[in-house]
């Protein structure tokens, strides 16, 4: 019976039998060697074994000490002995000071954390939940995940964050560090990272990092998961396989408690895009994602050249809901697409546009193609929702060169009085759009749907308008 891994009592112990003929393969966590440099003899650990603390591996969990050689070493046991659980200690902060590659491991090998830090964080105990992994961003650590792999309750941290900030100053000055990540000096912060089919993050929050979560693999899966980044939330890029995003919450700033702010954040640095989709992208459902003070909601971008590697095909999102910051007169979306992006289906979103310039608006199609014929938003569809227009210069819908599609019962509901722009815009080069029953609302001084002159026989609205302001 071993009292302790480095010392009594610090969670590595356990039994151990003597096996005098065992030549097993040594990793220094299950099988030990004897000291007394023969070539047979070892010393097994029982119990359980499918379910073990990173302290059997030398972890320390104090938030100094570096752990990376402890799961190291339960990452090298799993190739030999297959998938196990690495369960993080209640109350424990594994500092890890370089990448965390569970890729190098065993096929479904995981890390669970003792109870989701989502649920922690609601349930009213006032602080961030003890247990957590904490990253050297400066080395440009972050956790990555291999085939088949899990991230389960787990709290991904930036090393060095403080919970609470004293002042806005201090928000805006570390989500800067962040921002000024731009690869010369340093790479973009990761919190997790993805490459690999079949790999999983639920249940978990990432706090901290220019990118919380970067997919590239096929097949994944988050689900449950709370994120507060600078950047991305989430980045998903090249993915061809179906994969899915489920119930995930995205805040843009690092947004827990600051004194002082507004109920956006304090968004003067210019979050960038809660979920962001490019370079290709085949099947990807997203449901019931919150989106919560970014610029942009949701931006799926498929090629701009032509090139249908990098479309992005048969893209669902069902109940998205989705606040964009007045962000200083500039442009914010809450659902944008650009490039070649093919048949996209939206369920009933719920958006709230609060964007000062005329090209912000709650659904913004084809932005920025450079070729309507080669990168033309095709079959997009829109069923349902509502979409809100909190500036005077935004729009509640906006189609652009390339664009096609429809708005089916679709509600368009003006929040301020002094609305400037029309509910929906149309722009030179929009092809064909069906319009179908759509409700709007507000009391509107100009027409609520603009279309420059031979646009507007691209689109066809079901029931027409009857008001004269409407016809024009």
């Amino acid at each position: 019976m071993v009292a302790g891994y480095a010392r009594p009592g610090d969670g590595g112990g356990g039994l151990f039998l003597w096996q005098p003929q065992s030549t097993e393969s040594v990793d220094d966590v299950f099988v030990l060697a004897p000291d007394n440099g023969s070539k047979t003899g070892r010393w097994i650990r029982q119990g359980q074994v499918d379910r073990v603390a990173p302290e059997i591996a030398g972890a320390i969990g104090n938030g100094t000490s570096d752990d990376q050689s402890a799961f190291n070493r339960l990452i090298a046991a799993s190739r030999k002995r297959g998938a196990f659980t690495i369960a993080l200690t209640p109350g424990r902060h594994y500092y890890v000071a370089t990448t965390l590659d569970l890729s190098v491991g065993a096929p479904g090998l995981t890390i669970a954390g003792p109870a989701s830090p989502r649920v922690a964080l609601y349930s009213g105990a006032g602080s961030v939940p003890d247990t957590r992994l904490e990253l050297n961003t400066a080395e440009g650590a972050t956790v990555k995940l291999g085939s088949g792999q899990v991230l389960q309750d787990v709290l991904v941290w930036r090393h060095g964050l403080a919970y609470a900030s004293n002042s806005l100053a201090d928000v805006r000055s570390e989500v800067n560090k962040w921002s000024e990540e731009d690869g010369t000096k340093r790479k973009l912060s990761v919190g997790v990272f993805m490459p690999f089919d079949d790999s999983t993050v639920a249940g978990c929050m990432v706090i901290g990092f220019h990118t919380g979560i970067r997919a590239t693999g096929g097949r994944f899966k988050l689900r449950h998961d709370l994120i507060d980044a600078g950047g991305y939330a989430v980045e998903v890029t090249n993915s061809k396989d179906t994969s899915l995003i489920e119930d995930v919450q995205t805040r843009a700033l690092w947004s827990l408690p600051a004194s002082g702010r507004d109920s956006f954040g304090d968004h003067s640095y210019r979050p960038g895009t809660g979920f962001y989709v490019h370079d290709g992208a085949d099947g990807l459902q997203i449901n019931s994602v919150m989106s919560i003070g970014w610029v942009t909601g949701i931006w799926i971008a498929g090629s701009t050249d032509g090139s249908a590697a990098h479309d992005a095909w048969m893209i669902s999102l069902l109940q998205p809901n989705i606040e964009t910051p007045a962000n200083n007169g500039q442009p914010s979306s809450g659902i944008k697409t650009t490039g070649g992006v093919r048949r996209l289906t939206i369920v009933d979103p719920r958006i709230v546009a609060s964007g000062g310039d005329p090209d912000s608006a709650a659904l913004d199609f084809g932005h920025l193609d450079r070729d309507a014929e080669k990168s033309a938003n095709n079959n997009v569809t829109v069923i349902g929702g509502t979409l809100e227009v909190a500036s005077r210069e935004g729009s509640a819908v906006l189609l652009r060169h390339g664009s096609t599609g429809s708005l089916i019962g679709v509600t368009m509901n003006q929040i301020k009085s002094d609305l400037k722009g029309p509910l929906l815009r149309a722009q030179p080069g929009v092809g064909k759009w069906h319009i179908l029953a759509p409700e709007v609302r507000g009391e509107h001084k100009a027409p609520w749907i603009s279309a420059p002159q031979g646009v507007n026989a691209q689109l066809r609205i079901t029931p027409a308008p009857l008001s004269k302001s409407d016809k024009e």
